[in-house]
């Protein structure tokens, strides 16, 4: 009888839950629909806590759990629906914020380019005119008044970044002979593999 009260009760209390439209639920309405649903959860696992010590004093345990167990299922289930219900109201109420916020920017920026097309151009004059191909400050290359600054060289420092670039060849090639000659004065000590028959 307690368990039919109570699903009564719950059915009437989601049914007012539910007589609004989500986008007339508000953030206290939801929070507090969410504060009543864990109230209730915590309730009915308290009470039937209770019924399952219960049956553990009785001489029939398993079917006692059991039944307990169904009915708990049960009546959270109910409430696992409203929970599920209450999510879709705020998911559709975050939705449809979101589709505000869209069609605002749409509206500023559509605003922005009437203004921007409705402005007389003016031709550029001062511009000098440039080919796609040739470098410039937003493609990644250098301008073409650094282009002489930026590519001059001394002859002493080419020099020396040629002797610098000799030396470190040739110790280069001294430490792979040293070590080609290091691997052939090693004795292998590894078997070699058998030949098949």
């Amino acid at each position: 009888m307690k368990r039919q009260a109570l699903l009564l009760m719950l059915g009437l209390v989601q049914m007012g839950a539910h007589a609004q439209t989500p986008s007339e639920w508000t953030e206290a309405d939801i929070s507090t629909e969410r504060t009543r649903i864990e109230a209730v959860r915590n309730e009915t696992n308290a009470k039937y806590d209770a019924a399952d010590l219960a049956c553990k004093a009785k001489f029939v345990v398993m079917a006692c759990e059991n039944e307990v167990r169904l009915k708990r299922i049960a009546d959270l289930a109910v409430l696992r629906r409203e929970e599920v219900s209450l999510n879709d109201i705020v998911r559709q109420q975050n939705a449809k914020a979101q589709k505000q916020r869209l069609e605002r920017r749409l509206v500023e920026r559509a605003a922005a380019d009437a203004k921007v097309a409705s402005e007389p151009t003016r031709p550029a004059v001062d511009a000098p005119a440039k080919s796609p191909l040739a470098p410039g400050p937003t493609s990644g290359g250098v301008s073409p008044e650094k282009a002489s600054t930026h590519m001059e060289i001394s002859p002493d420092t080419q020099a020396m970044n040629r002797a610098a670039y000799q030396k470190k060849l040739l110790e280069a090639q001294e430490k792979k002979r040293a070590r080609d000659e290091r691997l052939e004065a090693a004795p292998s000590s590894v078997a070699p593999l058998p030949v098949p028959p």
